[in-house]
């Protein structure tokens, strides 16, 4: 009979709890330490990106406005000269020779500006105008960004921020810039879409700072997450198994010599108290046996 006793004793201290007790409360414990890392960088993740485009998207929508006041401006001034060219045909030494005076005009107008390059095109998608001569002609809606010519052709300002290596601008060739193009739609004085005018400008410095000012959002987030995460796993989780890893050393010691041992239940988590109370019924069984 003791002899019996003594093997289900060996047989509780086996199969009932394994493995030993610190191997299993290192798993536990990394596997919470990896799933909150885990959790932990994907919503870092996420509020730097939402935080990101939301911040693009107003840098858009500011050097919209000011392009589309600028647009709307020139026109006053210079779209006159290109008023009998809104509905011609292919572009004419006339016309070539009016633009060559027009980039002078704007040159100049534009020095020290933002503003890199200037477009203007009939309704049709016809190129009557760019600061770079070799645009003249060209069909706007054979080219990138065909359906923001369209866009603006039908009234509405069309924007887009690229990053442009190389680029020819009013005082020459730029590179590594980025860049806010808007299509401004021009109408006249019925109210009636006429041409339209695209406008380039230089938002490399802004861009720069949001980027700067994104790292610094994700660092300042990097470190508030990282003591969140230092308190839950090195404090709430150290402090939440601990009944659990006494409960396992003692378990562990359960042998034929010390019948009169039983598991804590003082501190115990809800989850792990009925499987701690099942195995002290059990010895409280193998003792009556």
């Amino acid at each position: 009979m003791l002899r019996q006793a003594a093997n289900r004793y060996r047989f509780v201290a086996k199969n009932v709890i394994v493995p030993p007790g610190q191997h299993l409360m290192f798993r536990i414990y990394r596997y919470f330490a990896i799933v909150s890392a885990v959790v932990i960088l994907a919503v870092m993740t996420v509020l730097g990106l939402v935080y990101q485009r939301n911040a693009i998207a107003t840098l858009v929508d500011v050097a919209e406005n000011q392009n589309v006041a600028l647009a709307r401006t020139l026109s006053n001034i210079i779209l006159s000269r290109f008023e009998t060219y809104l509905d011609s045909g292919p572009v004419t030494a006339e016309l070539r020779s009016e633009a060559d005076g027009v980039t002078s005009l704007l040159g100049a107008a534009t020095h020290d500006s933002r503003i890199l390059k200037i477009k203007i095109y009939s309704t049709s998608g016809l190129t009557l105008y760019s600061s770079d001569p070799g645009d003249l002609g060209l069909d706007r809606r054979d080219q990138p960004h065909g359906d923001a010519f369209v866009g603006a052709r039908n009234g509405v300002p069309q924007s887009k921020l690229s990053f442009k290596d190389r680029f020819s601008a009013f005082s020459g060739e730029v590179f590594n810039r980025d860049v806010v193009e808007t299509y401004v739609p021009i109408d006249d004085d019925s109210g009636q879409v006429m041409g339209v005018f695209e406008v380039y400008s230089d938002v490399t410095n802004l861009k720069n700072r949001i980027d700067n000012l994104i790292l610094a959002v994700l660092l300042f987030l990097l470190l508030v997450f990282g003591l969140l995460y230092a308190l839950l796993v090195f404090g709430v989780m150290r402090r939440a198994i601990a009944p659990l890893r006494l409960a396992s050393q003692q378990a562990a010691a359960i042998g034929p010599q010390s019948t009169g041992v039983r598991l804590p239940t003082q501190g115990m988590a809800a989850e792990v108290l009925p499987l701690v109370l099942a195995v002290n019924g059990a010895l409280d069984r193998l003792d009556k046996a």
